[in-house]
């Protein structure tokens, strides 16, 4: 298993959800983490990661992850969320379930019972009454 590349114009929470896998799967400590991090990093987000080495010391992984999301990140997390609430499946299911991924990944502060109602409210009514029966 190899730790992930992170460029820029990749999703920062994928990579960040993948690199917390690997942590925990090689029980990489704390102290460790960013700097594992940062040997993967590669053109722009490498040159970032250099400046703010020079200006910032990222003791935790928390605060190096807030600010790589902050970054290269969507800089409307709440338009994300306001998104997910409209969602409305137009085209085919996997399309739907699919966006409804995407922006599920970035409004971390909904909970499963808010995230099932969306889901389920923004299906075609045809199928919205067979998946409520589940």
């Amino acid at each position: 298993m190899e730790f992930p590349r992170f460029c820029d114009g990749d999703d920062p929470l994928g990579w960040i959800y993948i690199a917390e896998h690997y942590f925990d799967y090689f029980s990489v400590p704390d102290a460790q983490k960013v700097k594992l991090a940062s040997f993967h990093m590669e053109r722009e987000a490498l040159q970032w990661f250099q400046w703010l080495d020079c200006i910032h010391c990222f003791p935790r992984w928390e605060d190096f992850s807030k600010a790589l999301c902050q970054e290269f990140g969507s800089s409307d997390l709440e338009g994300c969320a306001e998104s997910l609430l409209k969602l409305k499946q137009t085209g085919s299911l996997r399309d739907y379930i699919s966006e409804f991924r995407c922006l599920a990944n970035r409004t971390r502060d909904m909970t499963p019972s808010i995230l099932r109602s969306c889901f389920i409210g923004g299906l075609k009514k045809e199928l919205r009454h067979d998946v409520k029966l589940l």
